[in-house]
């Protein structure tokens, strides 16, 4: 059966959402160094804000992007888990987008070349008659 908006399913699932998101700021904030004082100073808010954050509660986007740029991580690697998380931070993301990119170009310059061809060849045009093979 679906989860109805506002259910406490749903509600439960977004808190243990925001929980991961929490411990996933906390554990970046320990790798870097940073106490919670030290966070909250850099994003110009007080200690008990980030215990909150950490705890999985009131954590607003805005918050979010600051808090990542501190730390010197994606906001996405705080929002990903797993596989996902090392993938975006290790910029697989980025590369896949580079790669979209330099495909797109080429397409649009076969695209060109094809439409030169296109009005350098007359409508009318036969192919070359192949050249006879000598024999040896």
């Amino acid at each position: 059966m679906a989860e109805k908006p506002g259910s406490a399913e749903e509600s439960e699932g977004q808190d243990g959402f925001l929980k991961h998101v929490g411990e996933r700021i906390r554990a970046a904030r320990r790798r870097a160094g940073l106490k919670q004082t030290d966070l909250a100073s850099a994003i110009g808010a007080k200690q008990p804000y980030i215990v909150a954050v950490e705890a999985g509660e009131n954590l607003t986007l805005k918050s979010l992007a600051r808090i990542s740029a501190v730390l010197g991580v994606h906001p996405m690697t705080l929002l990903l888990e797993g596989e996902l998380a090392v993938a975006f931070d290790g910029g697989l993301f980025d590369r896949m987008g580079d790669l979209l990119s330099c495909a797109t170009q080429a397409s649009d310059q076969l695209a060109d070349l094809l439409r030169l061809l296109h009005a350098l060849i007359p409508k009318n045009a036969q192919p070359p008659a192949p050249h006879p093979r000598s024999e040896t």
